[in-house]
This record gives C-alpha cells, sequence and structure tokens, in this order.
C-alpha cells in the first residue's frame, strides 16, 4: 500500500522561469536516496509544462522531481506518493516543522546516542581526520539509533 503525501501550495517556493535557463540551485532531499534524479534534474524539467494544475509523483523517493516542478512551473497542487511508509512521514516531518526545530532534534539524538559531532569539536577531538572518517567512533552510538527507531519508529 502506498503512502501519499500532499503538499500545501502555500509552503512551495514558486518561480516562473524559463528552462533553459535553470541549471544550478535546485532542491536536494537532505539525504542520499537510492534511484534519486537530482543529478538529471537539468534534463528532466524542460520536459513539464509552464503551468500543471496537478503534480502526481507517483514513485517521489527523495521528492527532487516533485519539489523541483513545484519550484521552477506554476503550479496548484502537487502530491508525492511513495509506498515507504517512513519516508512519507519524514516528508511531513520536514514540512511541519521550522528548519531551527529540525536541527534542534538532530542535535538532540546526536548527543543522546554519543554520536560524533565534529561541525563543534573537529576531528581531532576524535583521534581522526576527515580522510580517515568516525565510523568507528559513531558506530555503537549508531547501532543504538538504529534499534531505538526500529522499536518505534518515532524519530
Amino acid at each position: 500500500m502506498t503512502q501519499t503525501y500532499k503538499v500545501l501550495q502555500d509552503s512551495l517556493p514558486t518561480y516562473q522561469s524559463q528552462y533553459n535557463v535553470i541549471t544550478t540551485n535546485f532542491i536536494s532531499f537532505p539525504l542520499n536516496y537510492i534511484g534519486g534524479k537530482y543529478k538529471l534534474l537539468s534534463q528532466i524539467l524542460p520536459l513539464f509544462p509552464k503551468d500543471i494544475d496537478i503534480f502526481i509523483d507517483l514513485f517521489c523517493g527523495g521528492a527532487n522531481v516533485g519539489l523541483n516542478v513545484a519550484r521552477f512551473c506554476k503550479i496548484k497542487e502537487l502530491i508525492l506518493n511513495d509506498s515507504q511508509k517512513e519516508l512519507i512521514t519524514l516528508l511531513r516531518y520536514l514540512q511541519n516543522h521550522s528548519v531551527s526545530e529540525i536541527f534542534s532534534t538532530l542535535w538532540d539524538i546526536i548527543e543522546s546516542f554519543s554520536l560524533s559531532n565534529s561541525s563543534k569539536y573537529g576531528y581531532t577531538f576524535y583521534n581522526c581526520d576527515s580522510s580517515k572518517g568516525l565510523s568507528q567512533y559513531n558506530k555503537q552510538g549508531f547501532i543504538r539509533l538504529k534499534e531505538s527507531y526500529n522499536q518505534d519508529k518515532t524519530y
């Protein structure tokens, strides 16, 4: 069964632009999503009409296509649909919370599960550098986070 996420038009920035000028500044899903179309947007967007009543991104995944069509076309309604319930829950969360609320939640999770915070402490604090990465330091905390999430799926 698929989950449908209806985006309120009021929350979408809209711009009228000529497609042949659109080459940068695309909206990107905050997580790397398998099968994402972000790198193909400059080729995909010119295929859509400038005025759209209802745009349905049937297998939205990271919603790169749907959000960018909404940004560069004049649309009345955007519907994002996907079979991954958790993905739709995340998209709703991102729409309904401010950037500061989202980051506050992320920092709380990082602290609660003792994950690295290289933006605050740098890499030397964790006895590594950026080429070596922080996977060893984060491994146990990530396992605890994953187990906690899989128990109730509320993060």
